[in-house]
């Protein structure tokens, strides 16, 4: 053999190594990317629906499922001591508030859950910070994953 041969043998394996490379790293980006979308709307499904049920639970509890209970405040304000010293950021009266709102805007959420069936090839909804434009099926939807985790009573 020549040493022209070697050095063209060499290249080639060269160049087709980077096109697998280059095939493996674009696979695993994309897995990745998915992963990552895929986590983040799971996470945000839970939080959902863990703030649908502490609004729930400042319901029942504070409210015994009256419209407002005159020591509302208190409850509230205690809960945010304690689950700020506990949880860090995140939990003041006014987002404890939020989460009674949202419970009482879709007290319903719960009941037309069951309804559903969630399956691995929809498309989850997108996630509004504003209670107000969330959809009931929305609501629903995270409150039956909720349900199917075990977040929910």
């Amino acid at each position: 053999m020549s040493k022209t041969s070697d050095k063209q043998k060499a290249v080639k394996s060269v160049q087709h190594k980077a096109v697998d490379y280059d095939k493996v790293l674009s696979g695993v980006v994309e897995l990745l990317d998915a992963a990552r979308r895929a986590s983040a709307r799971v996470v945000n499904s839970l939080m959902t629906a863990t703030y649908w049920e502490i609004g729930r639970r400042i319901v029942e509890h504070e409210q015994a499922g009256k419209e407002r209970a005159a020591y509302g405040a208190e409850l509230l304000t205690r809960l945010s001591a304690d689950l700020t010293k506990r949880f860090g950021r995140g939990f003041s009266v006014d987002n404890l508030e939020r989460a009674r709102k949202f419970f009482l805007t879709f007290a319903s959420a719960k009941k037309s859950a069951t309804t559903l069936r969630i399956s691995a090839s929809s498309a989850p909804a997108p996630i509004a910070r504003d209670c107000g434009t969330i959809s009931t099926a929305v609501v629903a939807l995270y409150a039956a994953v909720a349900a199917a985790v075990g977040v929910c009573r």
